[in-house]
């Protein structure tokens, strides 16, 4: 969900490149920039969202890349908006609705969970109970 604010940017950054993402879609690398219109800053900040979620949504079940899925795990979660680059930070910077991507993250470890073990009863926080 992007707001009316943000709509200018959808053809040629994050939004769109979120809103493709969260649809399950494929990101291409021409996709993740729009050079010459955005700050280094801003740049930087699409980076740290696309890779968060690429990552997330990639790999949530693979045991290799484990640690750095809990790492973007931890910083989607966040409600920590100390710093620039905090998740919360980065969804204002493109006005991003933080429980619109959080509820695409949450779906995306829920089918992950599900995939390895169709019958796993998920608690709120992701986790199979026992």
């Amino acid at each position: 969900m992007v707001s009316e604010k943000a709509e200018g940017e959808r053809e040629h950054g994050i939004p769109r490149v979120v809103e493709d993402l969260l649809a399950g879609g494929i990101v291409l690398p021409e996709q993740k920039s729009s050079v010459g219109l955005w700050t280094p800053e801003k740049e930087l900040a699409a980076a740290v969202l696309t890779d968060a979620l690429v990552e997330i949504r990639d790999y949530c079940g693979d045991p290799r890349h484990k640690n750095h899925v809990a790492e973007d795990l931890e910083w989607v979660f966040s409600d920590d908006s100390r710093w620039l680059f905090s998740f919360l930070g980065v969804c204002a910077i493109f006005d991003l609705d933080p429980q619109y991507v959080r509820g695409a993250v949450w779906r995306w470890l829920k089918d992950a969970l599900r995939a390895e073990d169709p019958n796993a009863k998920i608690d709120f926080y992701g986790t199979p109970l026992q």
